[in-house]
């Protein structure tokens, strides 16, 4: 699942249980510490500073190392369960679907779209500024001519 390739639908109704406690964003990847029963994503239980679980202040397994704990199981069907039955929508073509089902064919495409889109956009920025310079330097050359018409005709004459 790409996180950044979607939003939530109605956020603001998720449940605080499926809240990270440490990066206050949806669980992603959740694990829970067995002594107080709190769900983490797993991402953050890897960045912490220390070993200690920030709501209850146990330690993690001093024995085995936090990114290899195989002790440190995931969260429980139920919150599994529930994250993936939220409602997220593309950021792409809009299309909503249940967390869990996200996966979709828009990705891909709209990714290499907006690539090209990307190396694209340069050009014709500087297509853009070739024809303004080219206008403006018309524009001056007009503008001089009409100023110093006098010199230029009475020497003539």
């Amino acid at each position: 699942m790409n996180k950044i390739a979607y939003s939530y639908v109605d956020e603001h109704l998720i449940s605080p249980s499926l809240i990270c406690p440490i990066c206050l964003d949806i669980l992603e990847d959740p694990h829970t510490h067995t002594p107080c029963d709190s769900a983490f994503c797993r991402s953050c239980i890897l960045q912490l500073a220390e070993p200690l679980c920030p709501i209850c202040r146990w330690t993690w397994d001093d024995a085995i190392p936090l990114q290899y704990n195989i002790y440190l199981p995931k969260a429980n069907r139920l919150i599994r369960n529930m994250l993936d039955d939220l409602l997220v929508q593309c950021i792409y073509c809009h299309t909503i679907r249940r967390r869990g089902q996200f996966e979709h064919e828009c990705q891909p495409i709209e990714e290499r779209l907006v690539r090209e889109h990307i190396q694209i956009t340069p050009r014709k920025k500087l297509v853009q500024y070739q024809m303004i310079l080219s206008i403006l330097g018309i524009v001056l050359f007009l503008l001089c001519i009409y100023y110093y018409r006098k010199y230029v005709f009475e020497k003539v004459i």
